[in-house]
């Protein structure tokens, strides 16, 4: 992917972001299934934990939540990401546009996937086929032109890329290129 497909998402603040606004530096953008998703939660919460590494490497951290700007402030609230930038795609409109994949039936092959998608089953979220909470989200890092560099396109709910690989991609950003 040569460059960020074009959007303009609602920040917590109320601000519209572009791609634009990433310039500048390198970002990791985390794109989430659903506010429900339990396993995107927790793959979140060890991204939202590696935060001074990321701030360390000179990058910023970017979560893209499939919801309102309501309901993406509460959540950034309630887990103390008020250093983090946060956009509300509820269209899922940068999802579609980095065309991500979606699970299976089941809610998501993967073995801790299947347990929170039989609970968003149960709940009435998930699962069929044309239903958005079946939509997977996306890890991608982009450098300072606001490049993508990395995107990872998971194949089920638990297909994420861990801190350590997007931070290895952020130390290579940094790296001089050697010209041959």
């Amino acid at each position: 992917m040569a460059r960020l497909p074009d959007f303009s998402l609602t920040a917590t603040d109320g601000s519209a972001v572009t791609p634009a606004d990433l310039r500048g530096r390198p970002h990791l953008l985390y794109l989430t299934r659903h506010l429900g998703c339990t396993v995107c939660q927790a793959r979140l919460r060890t991204l939202l934990d590696a935060r001074e590494e990321i701030a360390a490497r000179g990058a910023g951290l970017v979560v893209v939540l499939a919801a309102d700007p309501e309901r993406a402030r509460a959540w950034q609230r309630r887990e103390g990401a008020l250093d983090v930038i946060v956009l509300a795609d509820p269209a899922r409109t940068l999802t579609r546009a980095l065309r991500t994949g979606r699970t299976g039936p089941s809610g998501a092959r993967h073995r801790v996937g299947r347990a929170a998608g039989l609970r968003g089953l149960l709940r009435g979220r998930g699962g069929r086929a044309g239903d958005e909470a079946a939509a997977l989200g996306a890890d991608v890092v982009l450098d300072v032109d606001a490049r993508p560099t990395f995107v990872h396109r998971p194949t089920s709910a638990g297909d994420r890329s861990s801190p350590a690989t997007l931070l290895a991609e952020v130390d290579r950003l940094r790296r001089p290129a050697v010209r041959t």
